[in-house]
């Protein structure tokens, strides 16, 4: 059984981890949509807490006005880098301004839906250091990773502002997604932590489950490059679109070049790698339990990812498609995340297979 400030900390972290995977999912939307520039200024929308209505509440100057405070902010952000040593390229003035800043009510709307999530998950994850602190004594660990998982959704926020600001650079996109998938990871490694180590293990071949951990190394590995090179690919779409202007979509694919053939390949080495680890798993684990089942549960999803990736590359980058496949594959490296904790902390018990 767990204490009242556990079942509160697990309450509220997984909370925490449902709105993560919800902000990618709408991340995906505002992707398919366009409506990342939906809000050129960061932390408010045109100006304002609450987007407006109708170009007519804006300033008959704003676009000029949102484009200079935006150079502002990365000049500034340029100044901190040379502060710090770490070496940039300077966008071009065009780039970071953007060819033009316009009012779009529909995508202005689907970006400040994005950031109020943003802000949702900023709420559950300080509650979760809060209820963290009272479990300092039984379990310090939770307590110094919830503390380091808020300063990393600070982080992440004022990340996510300088994306906004330097006109979605590409780079910082990646690296926006990947400490989106690092806050889930601290957040199930605490509950985790929480939990305990459990029962025992119930397996039917220690030498099977060497190889499972082993192949699921593997999985992780290549789940992660997928992701990774994913984000890549649909950052390079995201300029094909503009420079076509959002037309002739059936085009798109055919002209990221070899990343997207590296995307294609590494599908089916992860579809192989899944392959491999479902018949160790169904030989290892017992029927029911409940790691077979996540496991079974992640290879579905990878069938999904792929299956979605095959429309998406054939149907012209479908939108309704894309913010599906982006969730899909950070649900899967969740899971695996999971599995291969469990996998690395529990005591074994070999059973008979016909016990």
């Amino acid at each position: 059984m767990y204490s009242k400030p556990e079942k509160r900390f697990l309450v509220w972290s997984l909370a925490a981890i449902i709105a993560v995977y919800v902000l990618i999912l709408v991340g995906g939307i505002v992707r398919s949509t366009g409506s990342g520039m939906g809000c050129p200024d960061w932390p408010q929308c045109f100006g304002n807490w609450v987007p407006p209505a109708d170009e007519s509440q804006l300033p008959a100057d704003y676009a000029e006005q949102l484009t200079q405070k935006r150079l502002d902010k990365n000049a500034r952000f340029y100044s901190m880098l040379d502060k710090l040593g770490i070496p940039h390229g300077e966008l071009s003035e065009e780039h970071a301004a953007g060819e033009h800043i316009y009012f779009n009510p529909v995508k202005a709307w689907i970006e400040y839906l994005n950031r109020v999530v943003g802000v949702l998950i900023g709420i559950f994850i300080f509650l979760t250091l809060l209820f963290s602190l009272q479990l300092f004594h039984t379990h310090r660990r939770v307590t110094w990773l919830s503390l380091f998982t808020f300063l990393l959704v600070c982080f992440q926020g004022w990340l996510g502002s300088i994306v906004v600001s330097t006109n979605l650079f590409p780079g910082l996109i990646t690296i926006h997604m990947l400490l989106a998938l690092a806050i889930v990871l601290l957040l199930i490694y605490a509950r985790l932590l929480v939990k305990g180590r459990q029962e025992a293990l119930r397996i039917w071949s220690a030498k099977g489950l060497k190889g499972v951990k082993a192949i699921m190394l593997l999985l992780m590995l290549l789940t992660l490059a997928q992701i990774v090179i994913g984000t890549q690919v649909r950052e390079m779409i995201d300029s094909i679109a503009e420079a076509y202007d959002y037309q002739f979509r059936d085009s798109w694919v055919a002209r990221t070049g070899n990343i997207f053939n590296i995307h294609r390949d590494l599908a089916l080495a992860v579809m192989a790698a899944a392959l491999f680890g479902a018949w160790l798993v169904r030989r290892t684990f017992e029927k029911g339990s409940r790691l077979r089942n996540v496991f079974m549960a992640g290879f579905l999803l990878i069938v999904l990812q792929i299956v979605s990736g095959i429309l998406l590359s054939r149907f012209g980058l479908l939108p309704v498609l894309q913010p599906l496949h982006l969730l899909v594959s950070c649900v899967v490296f969740g899971l695996q995340f999971y599995f291969v904790y469990r996998i690395y902390n529990r005591k074994l018990s070999v059973i008979d297979r016909d016990s």
